[in-house]
């Protein structure tokens, strides 16, 4: 009987140790605690007060070397690669504090390829064709990202996400639209979107008008076309008692640039400039600008500004320095102008509050509104993905993760506490002053990283950050004229494989379909000639093939749709 019992207590120790050793993860015991916790949870040694924040290493569930959750994320340090675009010469990444804070924080290091944006081109083709790929590439160019996808060398995240990356999961729950942009056609997601809400990129030109000249001349904003027109008559009829030479420029903008043009001028026509010749209308049509009805009509209206001189005779040729050299000069000598949001055009927000206001969403001839949006622009694709050459893409894709923490992101995006940002009173999170001997762009850019993907997220940025007074000025603007944005550029959707083969079959039609374009749409504005060549215009470009361009972009819009 003894035997019996002693056999069974062996058999049974051994099936102990066996279960024990058939478990799908393991928890590491190393810090030698004899507690019995569940995977996660952290233990407090005898000597350690409640208040102080314990080791998180102990007892949390492992997969090979990698902790499921919390940090350090790997127990022994590795290094992974990861290659990204540096587009604003920014000092050696190595160099940086978040980047330092973060190794440390991770026991990850990164052995970073930092490759100047003149260079991208070429080294991120070399990186694919020699198959020397990284484990991540972040905002690096890939013009035929189908490809790359379709060659295997960018792998699905959905599965990687789904496991390892819970505030990616969550920023993609509050943002569908990011989730949405970054999904391939095949219904799996490739790249990772950087959300991003310590601004309002979403409407990227804004009309104001000198509200100082309104007053002495005792005019109203401008809600028309017809009304514009009359007021920038009574600007130049009134140029001398506007402005002490009386060299005045009634409306000047960059024609063809997308933040300080007038292709959304055109939208109370129901259409655009012939620089947006294919556009989205109303998030589901593809519009080719210059085919649509109200088109001849809004030339008609620039080229009666243009002849009268009200138009800036040199909007066709002068570029952006010129131009603002022209706004910003003072005493201020331009009645009207597109801008981002103000303080570029004149100087400050200061000077833009006191001298200009904003012209609503004008209504055209037959009561049409429309402006531009960027519906996206908040969750910029940047083309941030794992590649084929990643040996451990969960250990990747968790390092990347953190970096969806709002807190740890906004270190990335505008620099570490008390360098670059500090908080106020309130809690909240707020830029510091800028050094006196350096501009904001250098003195960010000197602790940040250049376009990491990231997540801050409109609810976490409205609860934990004082926007600046121009992000603050800029999102006031928008919130105008966004009720009536219904128009939206090309390439926020994917396009498949197929589709980026018949598209490159046109390369040469669409090239000349827009230069041509263009061409015509300057010359019928200085000349007033579109009713004469209109008919012939639009035989023309049949000839280039438009509608069948329109319409592969039109099935990729479809498809990005039917994804919602």
């Amino acid at each position: 009987m003894k035997k019996l019992v002693s056999l069974l207590l062996v058999l049974m120790l051994v099936l102990s140790l066996f279960l024990v050793g058939c478990s799908g993860s393991k928890v590491d015991n190393s810090q030698g605690s004899d507690e019995t916790k569940e995977p996660g949870t952290a233990t407090t040694s005898p000597d350690q007060s409640a208040d102080e924040e314990p080791d998180q290493t102990t007892e949390r569930e492992m997969l090979g070397n990698m902790y499921l959750e919390g940090f350090p994320i790997v127990k022994e340090k590795v290094t992974i690669r990861i290659a990204a675009v540096d587009h604003w010469s920014s000092p050696d990444y190595n160099t940086k504090k978040v980047i330092q804070d973060y190794e440390e924080k991770t026991n990850i290091h990164v052995e970073w390829d930092q490759i100047p944006g003149s260079e991208a081109d070429i080294k991120v083709n070399l990186m694919f064709a020699t198959r020397d790929l990284p484990d991540a590439i972040f905002a690096l160019p890939v013009s035929d990202l189908a490809e790359k996808i379709d060659q295997g060398f960018i792998i699905p995240l959905d599965e990687l996400i789904e496991k390892y990356a819970p505030n990616i999961k969550k920023a993609y729950e509050q943002h569908p639209k990011a989730k949405q942009l970054v999904t391939y056609s095949d219904g799996r997601m490739y790249r990772l979107a950087a959300i991003d809400y310590t601004q309002d990129p979403s409407i990227e030109e804004n009309f104001q008008i000198n509200k100082k000249w309104l007053e002495t001349l005792n005019l109203e904003v401008p809600t028309t076309t017809e009304e514009l027109y009359t007021v920038l008559k009574a600007f130049k009829d009134n140029a001398h008692v506007l402005h002490p030479q009386g060299n005045i420029i009634p409306l000047t903008v960059v024609w063809g640039h997308n933040v300080e043009g007038a292709r959304s001028m055109f939208g109370a026509w129901g259409t655009a400039t012939a620089h947006d010749l294919f556009f989205v209308k109303d998030g589901k049509n593809i519009i080719v600008s210059t085919m649509e009805p109200g088109y001849k009509d809004a030339v008609k209206f620039f080229h009666r500004l243009y002849s009268e001189g009200l138009l800036d005779e040199e909007c066709f040729t002068h570029d952006v320095n010129v131009h603002r050299a022209k706004t910003n000069e003072e005493p201020f000598r331009v009645g009207a102008w597109t801008s981002w949001g103000g303080w570029n055009a004149v100087g400050s927000v200061e000077k833009a509050k006191e001298h200009y206001t904003q012209i609503p969403v004008l209504k055209g001839p037959e009561g049409k509104q429309g402006w531009f949006i960027n519906n996206y622009a908040a969750f910029a694709q940047q083309n941030n993905f794992i590649t084929s050459g990643s040996k451990n893409p969960e250990i990747v894709i968790r390092w990347i993760d953190g970096l969806y923490d709002p807190e740890e992101a906004i270190l990335w995006d505008r620099g570490p506490m008390g360098i670059n940002l500090d908080r106020n009173a309130e809690g909240k999170i707020q830029l510091l002053p800028t050094p006196e001997d350096m501009g904001y762009g250098q003195f960010r850019i000197k602790e940040t990283f250049v376009f990491p993907p990231k997540a801050l997220t409109k609810d976490w940025i409205e609860k934990n950050y004082v926007r600046s007074e121009n992000d603050a000025y800029k999102a006031q603007l928008n919130d105008m004229y966004r009720p009536y944005a219904n128009m939206e550029r090309l390439g926020f959707f994917p396009y498949t494989l197929e589709q980026q083969e018949a598209l490159s079959n046109y390369s040469t039609y669409i090239t000349e379909l827009h230069q041509f374009s263009i061409s015509k749409e300057a010359e019928w504005i200085i000349n007033g000639n579109i009713d004469d060549e209109y008919d012939w215009y639009l035989e023309e470009i049949r000839k280039m093939y438009v509608e069948e361009i329109k319409s592969i972009h039109q099935e990729a819009l479809d498809a990005f749709n039917s994804r919602q």
